[in-house]
């Protein structure tokens, strides 16, 4: 017994229309939201565990976030967690020179958009 199947229509289908506002930098396939403003003070610990300490947020371009960093050395690929208001960032070290990191952003997190959420869960 043999199964016929139609054959396959070689027309591109086409994609529903766009009718919101992008709020998101396209790099490719994934979005990112990794808007910070520039020259403010944040917060910055290494995972895991760290402790955090203060830390000035130069410039961002991207997924990438320039920090001028004070205090004990940190090592290139270290793991950090970056903390400015409400947000939350976490990304790996990717060029350090003297006290001025760059920083490849993989995560961010704005936790007031999840207060709601918290509310309904009684957290």
């Amino acid at each position: 017994m043999y199964v016929m199947f139609p054959p396959k229509d070689p027309r591109p289908r086409a994609l529903p229309a766009f009718t919101g506002t992008r709020k998101f930098k396209t790099t490719g396939t994934l979005e990112y939201d990794t808007y910070m403003p520039e020259g403010i003070r944040v917060r910055v610990r290494r995972l895991p565990g760290g402790d955090f300490r203060d830390a000035l947020q130069i410039s961002s371009n991207g997924r990438f976030l320039e920090l001028s960093l004070w205090g004990e050395e940190v090592p290139l690929g270290s793991l950090l967690e970056i903390e400015q208001g409400s947000s939350l960032y976490w990304g790996e070290l990717q060029q350090l020179g003297g006290s001025t990191a760059l920083v490849c952003v993989e995560h961010s997190l704005d936790r007031s958009r999840l207060q709601p959420i918290g509310e309904i869960w009684g957290e």
